[in-house]
């Protein structure tokens, strides 16, 4: 078998995929390769939390508790804990990079903690937050920033699907 793609993922993307957002099928995708294990994702601890209520968004109510907490307990995730170090070093990098907002700081933080303590690498921090987005190259990681985008081969084979039948896995949250 060959080795999983790592790929770090904060709240913005699991928000795509709640409220049906476009870029909401190349999520999907992404879970489908880690549910096949070719793929790992990678989240801090704090996501969950985010997820209720990022600005801009719809709130997450509380009568789909369940349904969020059952999809945030999948193997296939890979939790960084908000520990002390990983705060000490989102302040760092708000001090260092002042365009860096706190939330992002803290997932940059885990991002950069995860590959400190563990033995895999990320290939890239996936994203919809384009101020995010745009301090990509200008942070202290070699992973990429981007919104996470499969690969042509990849697209071609979902377009495909999709023509044939389309197959939601996203989350019917109450409207």
């Amino acid at each position: 078998m060959a080795k999983p793609k790592v790929y770090y993922w904060d709240a913005s993307v699991f928000i795509t995929i709640f409220n049906d957002e476009p870029g909401a099928d190349h999520v999907e995708h992404f879970l489908d390769e880690a549910e096949e294990e070719s793929v790992v994702i990678v989240t801090s601890s704090f996501t969950p939390v985010e997820v209720l209520k990022l600005k801009g968004q719809r709130p997450v109510i509380k009568a789909d508790k369940d349904k969020v907490r059952d999809f945030f307990k999948k193997d296939y995730f890979r939790w960084v804990d908000l520990s002390h170090l990983v705060g000490e070093t989102a302040q760092s990098l708000i001090w260092d990079y002042p365009g860096l907002f706190p939330k992002d700081a803290v997932h940059l933080a885990s991002a950069i903690v995860f590959e400190r303590i563990s033995p895999l690498k990320l290939d890239a921090i996936h994203s919809y937050d384009n101020d995010f987005i745009k301090l990509n190259g200008k942070l202290p990681t070699k992973a990429v920033i981007m919104k996470p985008v499969p690969s042509q081969a990849v697209m071609r084979k979902l377009l495909e699907a999709a023509q044939k039948s389309p197959r939601p896995r996203r989350i019917k949250l109450t409207e």
